[in-house]
């Protein structure tokens, strides 16, 4: 119920005001109840977590929207930039994501039961959040002035993208089935 009534609250202060400053209060201030509502209604060690979780799922930050816009947009909209198909964009790249996926889920298989959770979520963090950091290249096309194409860069970004994010969600995944 805590969280349907907080998805309710962010809703409807969305439609009702575009003011980014109070939807940005109101997210906050949604965090903060239901990060109690963990210690209240949960166990301390599945609370903990849950808080881990949701403070990690809230830092991370998508430009999946904007990026969409910046990779599709005509010569007539943005005269430097990629100028991607939707075809291209949706399907080529979507699948590159799949298969990526899939390594993803692949290789936290094989080589996670070497390593810690702590050391995978750590780095996973750092990676993920270096690769976004990546993104600035393509935005400011400096891939194109170093030598990379547009798709090969695409290509990466997006395919380390979703498995760094894999290796991010499955240590939750199996930290909560051991809960």
């Amino acid at each position: 119920l805590v969280l349907l009534g907080a998805s309710l609250a962010m809703s409807a202060t969305a439609i009702a005001t575009k003011d980014a400053q109070v939807n940005a209060v109101v997210a906050l201030l949604v965090a903060l109840v239901v990060a109690g509502s963990f210690s209240i209604c949960l166990s301390p060690v599945i609370a903990k977590f849950s808080a881990f979780t949701l403070l990690q799922s809230s830092l991370h930050l998508s430009i999946s929207g904007p990026a969409f816009y910046f990779l599709t947009d005509t010569p007539e909209e943005y005269p430097e930039g990629p100028h991607f198909s939707m075809l291209f964009y949706n399907a080529t790249l979507g699948c590159m994501g799949s298969f990526a996926t899939l390594f993803g889920l692949y290789t936290y298989n094989r080589y996670s039961s070497q390593i810690s959770y702590r050391a995978i979520i750590v780095v996973s963090n750092t990676v993920f959040s270096l690769l976004h950091l990546a993104d600035m290249v393509l935005f400011s096309r400096m891939n194109v002035q170093i030598g990379i194409p547009d798709c090969f860069f695409a290509f990466g970004n997006q395919s380390l993208g979703t498995m760094i994010y894999q290796w991010l969600w499955m240590p939750q995944v199996g930290l909560f089935s051991q809960l």
